[in-house]
């Protein structure tokens, strides 16, 4: 009679669980039953093979992850649980570190640096040393340590191999940093990691006392490890063999955070008695999305071979459609989902908008509360809510309006310039005093026909100097209000303000919340084409208006808009991706990079989002992208689905305010996809009902050869010219990777270069 533990298991995850004693390498496709099989193993060793709960490790990536895998071997094992190790890599290195810690001269209380802990320390070691080299941050520096320390590489030999001057540099820092934390007793994230490694390589009794613990280690998400934490993993199962890893290559999408996807396609070479089971069946998803999804990864040669199969139904074509900019894009998701929310199909817990940035999710926020849409941003804040947003706004607040004290006090420290707290506890009170604005006891104190006196206030020489200088910038940016539109005020006071350095320095997501301002100020030229009042008070009211969410009631369920990256291990039965164009997904970085690895993992995660999937599936991509108006190609991805897989979607906004619908057709030849890996440029399409262009600007007449640069795409040769009324349509061959762009010439500002 078979096992409890084995029943409602197919025969590939029985073979899984039931392979012991020996290595084991399982692929689990996206939708397989991976943690079913994780914590069915773990029931079966300790059940039918009577292995102690002490005996097994298991080791994630997550506190989430762990907590879930407790929770259903506990379901499986009643109090038999409590005896397994279930931990983060990190969390069970630093328990041996502390148990261990006499070995290396390390206080077993030893501090763990956070994020922001590394960052500081490095900010002093930069200042110590009195290095200023443009674009080389203290966050880039403490990047390259710990790409470094990944790696398994030390500063000595870091500095070996260093090949200019900034890598000198950098192993310069590196080794003033680990000598610092050393005088500190504290360990960084990475060192938790390098040193436990360490710890098991130089004490083999060390080694062999958690070797006889964990006879049996299992590792989840394997294609997520880096070079560190393969070795530790290899050190714990040397003696025994017992080493089980589950993952999928086709779902490594977190090179960034240095995973190492050859970890899980080398592990047979490493491992040659390795048992492989391929876990290919899929139990999420339609038959065409799986198919979808394989033409999908099919391009990358860095994958194991793998065909998911499902015995669900083939399920409904992928519904792939195009907006003319991302406001018509995101009105095509939410006036879908409202369709099918209103036809009782779905609910709007059933759904979810994913793509590439967050900064992408601005649009379908404005969509969402102009439809009445209950939504929510996983992982992130709401566009209008994020640190450098309300910044920025505060800023323009302050410009608008100078009795703003609210915004006075946002930003009047930010960037630090030297006002702290109790130089503005000074100020708040001389402003009740005088019942007065803050702003208005600046101009007071320096304009000095006030009986408010300086030297009564108790202010500092240094304090006085930083408030006059600010209240200067204050006024050369409200200068700007009249001379300059909305996107290039916007632009100066990111510049000039010097919010946009602070963000370089401080922040280790520089990327994302430059491409939140950039949206911001995409934002304020749309505002400025579509309003004949397009002054920065009106500006500023639309955005309060956009932006004042705090008080609606979410009760129940919610639409999810989440990012491809955050998406991973979730399902939904309708999802929509959206920005599915070269340059956006995949990312220009990956296109740009001489690295044809980093173009593979952009296309592992439009893989990962597809797989997301159960029921209904949507790619839509924008024409063009930005207020100024640049097109863009399509993503290279959607060539690889076929025909048959897809209909196209027309949309315009005057058919979905009549309709509320959408029209299918079958593609045809002049359409985006080709039989084979390539495609080719689609014609502009006429888009009758689409939004107007504003009357364009005064530009060079170009002709085919000519040679321009862009300031985005760089270098690059005319090869297409047609004329258009009032302007011209470009096709420009741009060089590094780039590839072919349509471009209007009023818009387009590229230079001619001889």
């Amino acid at each position: 009679m078979e096992s409890a533990i084995l029943q409602g298991l197919n025969p590939q995850q029985k073979k899984a669980v039931q392979t012991v004693d020996l290595p084991l390498l399982v692929i689990a496709g996206p939708g397989s039953g991976k943690t079913k099989v994780i914590t069915h193993r773990i029931a079966y060793l300790i059940y039918e093979k009577n292995i102690s709960p002490f005996e097994i490790l298991g080791l994630t990536f997550t506190n989430k992850a762990a907590s879930e895998m407790n929770e259903r071997i506990s379901g499986l094992l009643d109090n038999s649980v409590a005896g397994v190790t279930i931990s983060t890599f990190h969390s069970f290195c630093a328990m041996v570190l502390r148990r261990e810690s006499e070995k290396f001269g390390l206080k077993q209380n030893f501090t763990i640096y956070d994020d922001q802990d590394q960052l500081s320390l490095v900010k002093k070691l930069v200042k110590q040393l009195d290095f200023d080299v443009d674009n080389v941050t203290p966050r880039s520096l403490l990047s390259q340590i710990s790409k470094a320390k990944s790696k398994m590489v030390g500063w000595s030999t870091y500095q070996e191999n260093a090949g200019n001057y900034i890598q000198e540099f950098t192993a310069k820092i590196y080794e003033e940093y680990e000598a610092s934390l050393n005088l500190s007793s504290a360990l960084d994230f990475d060192d938790l990691l390098l040193k436990t490694y360490h710890l098991f390589k130089d004490y083999p009794e060390v080694v062999s006392k958690y070797q006889d613990r964990f006879k049996y280690v299992m590792i989840d998400e394997f294609q997520d490890t880096n070079i560190t934490q393969y070795a530790i993993s290899k050190q714990l199962s040397l003696a025994s063999g017992n080493l089980a890893v589950v993952g999928d290559p086709n779902q490594s999408i977190y090179s960034w955070r240095n995973a190492d996807i050859h970890n899980i396609l080398s592990f047979h070479d490493d491992f040659p008695t390795a048992t492989v089971v391929n876990l290919d069946q899929n139990y999420r998803s339609t038959q065409t999305i799986l198919e979808t999804a394989q033409n999908l990864i099919s391009p990358n040669t860095e994958k194991f071979d793998q065909k998911l199969w499902t015995d669900n139904s083939k399920g409904q074509p992928i519904v792939i459609g195009e907006g003319y900019n991302e406001k018509e894009e995101s009105e095509m998701i939410i006036s879908e989902i409202n369709n099918l929310v209103s036809k009782g199909e779905y609910s709007l817990g059933d759904i979810a908008i994913m793509y590439r940035v967050n900064s992408q999710s601005r649009a379908l926020e404005e969509k969402c509360i102009k439809y009445g849409i209950k939504y929510q941003i996983v992982g992130s804040l709401k566009f209008y809510q994020r640190l450098e947003i309300k910044d920025l706004i505060a800023f323009l607040r302050l410009i608008n309006n100078p009795d703003d004290d609210v915004s006075l006090l946002r930003v009047i420290n930010v960037p630090p310039r030297g006002i702290g707290q109790k130089t503005l506890s000074i100020l708040s009170s001389c402003a009740v005093d005088n019942k007065s604005s803050i702003s208005n006891v600046l101009d007071q104190i320096f304009s000095g026909e006030s009986t408010i006196e300086i030297k009564d206030l108790g202010l500092t020489k240094a304090a006085i100097k930083n408030l006059f200088n600010f209240r200067e910038m204050i006024a050369d940016f409200k200068g700007y209000v009249s001379k300059r539109s909305l996107p290039e005020l916007i632009e100066i006071i990111f510049e000039q303000s010097g919010y946009k350095n602070h963000i370089m320095n401080e922040s280790e997501n520089f990327q994302e919340r430059n491409e939140n301002i950039r949206e911001l100020i995409n934002t304020a030229g749309y505002f400025s084409k579509e309003n004949t009042n397009d002054s920065l008070s009106a500006f500023l009211e639309s955005v309060s208006l956009v932006g004042d969410t705090d008080n609606l009631s979410y009760e129940g369920q919610k639409l999810t808009l989440i990012t491809l990256h955050q998406s991973k291990g979730l399902e939904f039965p309708v999802v929509f991706i959206s920005g599915l164009e070269d340059g956006m997904l995949p990312h220009i970085r990956s296109i740009e990079s001489e690295n044809p690895s980093e173009l593979e993992e952009e296309r592992r995660l439009c893989y990962v989002g597809v797989t997301r999937a159960k029921e209904k599936l949507y790619l839509l991509r924008s024409f063009r992208r930005g207020f100024r108006g640049e097109s863009s190609l399509p993503s290279r991805f959607l060539a690889d689905i076929t025909r048959s897989q897809v209909v196209s979607w027309n949309f315009s906004e005057e058919k979905v305010t009549q309709s509320n619908n959408y029209v299918d057709y079958q593609l045809n030849q002049d359409e985006y996809f080709d039989e084979g890996p390539n495609y080719d440029i689609p014609d502009i399409p006429e888009y009758k009902d689409s939004e107007p262009v504003d009357e364009p600007v005064e530009f060079n007449q170009f002709k085919v050869g000519d040679k321009v640069a862009h300031k985005i795409f760089g270098d690059g040769i005319i090869i297409g010219c047609k004329a258009l009324d009032q302007d011209q349509e470009l096709q420009v061959a741009f060089k590094d990777g780039i590839g072919i762009k349509k471009l209007l010439g009023s818009f387009a500002k590229l230079e001619e270069i001889n």
